[in-house]
């Protein structure tokens, strides 16, 4: 139980703090949604949100394979050839 409250926080903060530097890059490379006449809003939008929270889900998940209790959960991966 506490192994996997602690992969939440871990998943919650490297999510919170990779939000930031995944919007500058975003910003950076051009992957945003640009103003038009049919959009509300006014400036470019940023459209690489999702990796943020994707990258601190893995982080969580790695954290909770690399638990020795959370052994279970290596018994639905498949075996490294």
């Amino acid at each position: 139980m506490a192994a996997g409250l602690f992969a939440f926080f871990i998943a919650l903060f490297a999510s919170l703090f990779l939000t930031v530097p995944v919007r500058a890059l975003a910003l950076r490379v051009g992957m945003v949604d640009l103003p038009g006449p049919r959009k509300v809003h006014l400036q470019p939008i940023p459209l690489l949100g999702g990796l943020a929270m994707y990258a601190g889900v893995v982080l969580g998940v790695l954290f909770l394979l690399t638990v020795p209790r959370a052994s279970k959960l290596k018994e639905f991966l498949p075996e490294p050839r």
